[in-house]
């Protein structure tokens, strides 16, 4: 299916955070990390990914622009 620019790499983004946020519950905290509120660092930089690939998928997909891609369609 078509999409328009960014909106793909928006999603990739906030799925990349998703799944680190799941593996550093996983994990033993590395010694010496600080803690931002009840999140480690690394957790916090998850979230700050997770937010902004959202942004930038949903700002994307609002442009103006036309959608691109897409397997087995043929430009006319």
């Amino acid at each position: 299916k078509p999409r328009k620019p960014g909106v793909i790499t928006g999603c990739f983004f906030a799925f990349y955070g998703v799944l680190r946020m799941a593996t550093e519950q996983l994990r033993e905290p590395d010694p010496g990390v600080s803690h931002v509120g009840p999140l480690t660092l690394p957790m916090a930089l998850s979230v700050a990914m997770i937010v902004g690939g959202a942004a930038g998928a949903w700002w994307c997909g609002r442009c103006s622009v036309p959608a691109m891609g897409g397997l087995g369609r043929r430009s006319s």
